[in-house]
């Protein structure tokens, strides 16, 4: 009867790598998607009123949201008392900031902006500052996106209450998925921002102190 050999040193490193490639192939997971919400087309046409007048400088922020959506995840509702989270699907920037952002870049599409001040910033005073308070902007089950904000335009570092109003929007997906899911959200801001700059469009300023009268959307005030 032969004597069993010990097995091969060689061998056996070759058995260890070959199982630990297979555990990790196996833990791999999918890789993350990041999103961002996109601003309005370049040829929106601008706000006649104050685009025929002189440009302004645009305080933007801040833009306060909920609890719930300050996380890099992608929030959708999946009941009306359940949210899910995108484990694979986050935004880019904080939620905050990107929509901060796409405002301020709207904004500037939509009426005469000679400069645009982001908050916080030490810098001179604007002739308005956008303040937004976000309540809801996620997904819903029925297959559309809702944004719920108060917002108000203020003057003479926001002593002087030029606009104020609580809206709420819904857009419908058209489509399935995220990237569906984050252009609808994008949809929704920029009617937010259109309406914003209805009221932008009243309002008097120092150097146009006259400004033509359009109508802005009503609403609920708060």
């Amino acid at each position: 009867m032969q004597e069993r050999q010990p097995p091969n040193i060689l061998t056996v490193l070759m058995v260890l790598m070959a199982l630990l490639a297979m555990a990790s192939g196996c833990s791999r997971t999918a890789p993350a998607r990041f999103y961002l919400l996109s601003e309005l087309p370049a040829a929106e046409p601008k706000a006649p009123a104050v685009g025929s007048g002189p440009c302004l400088t645009l305080g933007i922020g801040p833009v306060e949201m909920p609890d719930y959506l300050d996380r890099p995840h992608i929030v959708t509702q999946v009941s009306p008392n359940e949210l899910q989270l995108g484990d694979f699907d986050q935004w880019a920037e904080p939620l905050g900031k990107t929509v901060m952002r796409t405002l301020a870049e709207n904004l500037a599409s939509l009426v005469c902006v000679e400069e645009v001040i982001l908050y916080p910033s030490e810098s001179p005073r604007a002739d308005f500052q956008v303040a937004v308070t976000v309540m809801r902007f996620h997904g819903r089950p029925d297959g559309e996106v809702v944004l719920s904000a108060q917002w108000q335009v203020t003057q003479d570092d926001g002593v002087k209450v030029v606009a104020r109003k609580r809206t709420t929007i819904r857009e419908p997906l058209d489509g399935d998925g995220y990237p569906a899911l984050v252009a609808a959200q994008s949809k929704a801001l920029a009617r937010l921002s259109r309406e914003i700059a209805g009221a932008l469009s009243i309002a008097p300023t120092e150097r146009n102190p006259h400004p033509e009268q359009v109508e802005l959307e009503t609403g609920n005030h708060w």
